[in-house]
């Protein structure tokens, strides 16, 4: 799926049903490597369709750091603005432009390892 879906989850679980439908003869298992991403649940109305399971959390910054971390961050910066590496350049000119402060946190990957490992057993 295109990485744009992310800038429009209205859309997102649509896409996400046709794949799966495209795809659902062509393998005994589907593993949906997306988060909620906005949905507001909708992914997962889809997936309970199909038995299928996702990535742990409401966002992809929750997977990617942890459901601790990512609790422990949003309760201490509330309002805080999550986004990947791909925007990042583009939220420190805004950031400047604004007069506010940017700060970025690497999470690595290490948490998405742990749950597609535990999505492969």
């Amino acid at each position: 799926l295109n990485a744009d879906l992310h800038n429009t989850p209205k859309i997102l679980p649509k896409k996400i049903k046709e794949a799966i439908d495209t795809n659902l003869n062509d393998y005994s298992k589907i593993f949906l490597a997306y988060a909620d991403c906005g949905t507001g649940g909708l992914i997962d109305l889809i997936l309970k369709d199909y038995d299928i399971e996702r990535l742990d959390g409401a966002h992809c910054y929750e997977f990617y750091s942890g459901s601790s971390v990512f609790k422990e961050l949003s309760e201490k910066e509330i309002g805080t603005f999550y986004l990947t590496d791909f925007l990042e350049s583009k939220a420190r000119e805004c950031a400047d432009y604004l007069n506010l402060e940017f700060s970025a946190l690497f999470t690595g990957l290490n948490n998405l390892e742990n749950q597609l490992n535990k999505a492969m057993k």
